[in-house]
């Protein structure tokens, strides 16, 4: 899986994290997302599942048109962030058997609406998908609730809503200091404990981390037996 726009939510956080829940490698293209580079990658480490925005398709497609790289790994193709030219779109995935699949979301909403495989390549290539079942969606125009219209501004709330930015306001450290305590407040401290428990100290969360990695990495070597340095360096 080769998450090619690593800054956008769905590279950033959804892609890696579902490599991390199934087994699946990660190919990280690091800072040459130009046609040619992209295609080496994908030729030479055999990328299965990718993403990014049209214009690297574009000019992704354009090397592969007249270069002819072997593309043939290629099975699902993730995109969004601005309308995909059909005609190119159709001519790419024409060229490497490639599934197109579209999605509508932004860095503070996660991902709102997406096509599937199931759906018709027009439907896939023209349209943004259905709605996330998960994300609660209304549509206004300015003050006006327009829902029943079928168009206008998308507004919504789901599980990867942000509920403010780190750093920000007052008001949104105050969000995200919510946010945080459920995951932290079943942990108790007392007078008589030797650490106080603080969710926000960065230096207790790091040796919490620790521990944890150490419980992994045995747990790990107990089913799968004792693992290389090699083994170790990648598991860490």
């Amino acid at each position: 899986v080769c998450p090619v726009v690593p800054r956008v939510p769905v590279s950033g956080w959804g892609l890696p994290s579902a490599c991390a829940c199934v087994g699946a490698a990660l190919v990280m293209p690091g800072k040459f997302r130009q046609g040619e580079p992209l295609a080496k990658l994908i030729e030479s480490e055999r990328v299965t599942i990718t993403d990014a925005v049209p214009t690297i398709w574009m000019d992704l497609l354009r090397y592969a048109d007249e270069h002819k790289p072997d593309l043939s790994s290629l099975r699902i193709v993730f995109t969004g962030g601005e309308p995909l030219p059909y005609a190119q779109a159709a001519q790419f995935a024409e060229l490497t058997g490639v599934t197109i699949l579209q999605f509508y979301g932004s860095n503070e909403t996660g991902v709102l609406s997406a096509t599937t495989v199931k759906d018709s390549l027009h439907h896939r290539l023209r349209t943004a998908g259905q709605i996330v079942p998960e994300m609660q969606v209304r549509l206004f125009d300015g003050d006006d609730d327009v829902t029943e219209s079928g168009r206008g501004q998308p507004v919504c709330r789901g599980p990867a809503l942000s509920l403010g930015y780190l750093g920000g306001t007052d008001h949104d450290k105050l969000l995200y200091r919510e946010a945080v305590n459920p995951s932290h407040r079943h942990v108790k401290s007392t007078d008589e404990s030797p650490v106080r428990y603080n969710a926000f100290d960065r230096d207790l969360q790091m040796w919490v981390a620790a521990c944890l990695f150490i419980g992994l990495e045995d747990t790990y070597q107990l089913l799968r037996g004792q693992m290389t340095d090699e083994q170790a360096e990648g598991f860490y």
